[in-house]
């Protein structure tokens, strides 16, 4: 593999292979510098092929130099070529870049990293595959997404990991929501009863802030594997108790 790095070096580059332990025989090779896509770049990344199963350039905004990103032409004559090249050598060619300030899933609440690619729809229409990573609003971790001709969409939460200086994947975004979901609502019955607050649907929906017909359907899915227990009725309050917690004592002490 081919790691074209203008955007780090060779320090930095060392900390991490060491923090990951990657083996000094390992068949990956840096460079630090690289000629305009424009103006002979494109070509000798072709010829790179040769050599390298994979190439990455970071980053695209470094290789294209002052180009007009939205003009449509020159966005498809930088990769084209290389895209078209990469798939008659069967090679890989990957492009990190940056988002723009607003993305989709800051505006939208959900995440196309085709849409989020800078610049003319001329780069995205060439792109085979296309993988964002995103900051969600209020959490250390990121989302990971992707979307391609010919892949399937996916959806991972990533956590970093100082020990390796690399992100770790915690699972499919819908899982991990689910997961941290069932935590909260576990967390909040524990409070309620520590509280002598009778722990009903509603209360725990106020307590995590979230949406009470979500907290409903999730209590609806915990009963059933035995990890919440649907209590008996406290005149029309339907409690929710953790199982083996404290529901005998909330009711001799009701």
């Amino acid at each position: 593999m081919l790691f074209i790095a203008l955007e780090d070096n060779e320090g930095r580059l060392k900390e991490r292979a060491l923090a990951q332990k990657i083996p000094a025989n390992a068949t990956l090779d840096f460079v630090f510098d690289w000629p305009l896509l424009a103006q002979g770049g494109s070509e000798r990344i072709i010829r790179a092929f040769d050599d390298y199963d994979m190439v990455i350039g970071d980053t695209l905004g470094r290789m294209l130099g002052v180009q007009d990103r939205m003009d449509y032409a020159v966005m498809t004559a930088a990769v084209a070529p290389i895209q078209k090249a990469a798939r008659q050598a069967n090679r890989a060619m990957l492009f990190l870049d940056h988002h723009g300030k607003l993305t989709t899933l800051a505006v939208n609440g959900f995440a196309d990293p085709v849409q989020d690619i800078l610049g003319s729809t001329g780069l995205a229409g060439v792109v085979d595959t296309a993988v964002g990573l995103y900051k969600q609003r209020g959490k250390d971790q990121k989302l990971l997404a992707s979307a391609g001709r010919d892949t399937k969409g996916l959806s991972l939460i990533l956590e970093f990991d100082a020990s390796t200086l690399a992100w770790q994947s915690l699972g499919d975004a819908k899982d991990v929501a689910q997961s941290d979901l069932r935590c909260e609502i576990i967390d909040a019955i524990a409070t309620l009863v520590d509280e002598e607050t009778v722990p009903t649907a509603e209360e725990i929906a106020k307590l995590t802030n979230r949406k009470r017909p979500n907290i409903v359907r999730e209590l609806n899915a915990m009963v059933p594997e035995g990890r919440i227990i649907k209590g008996e009725k406290i005149g029309k309050k339907q409690p929710y108790f953790i199982a083996g917690g404290a529901a005998v004592s909330f009711y001799d002490n009701d």
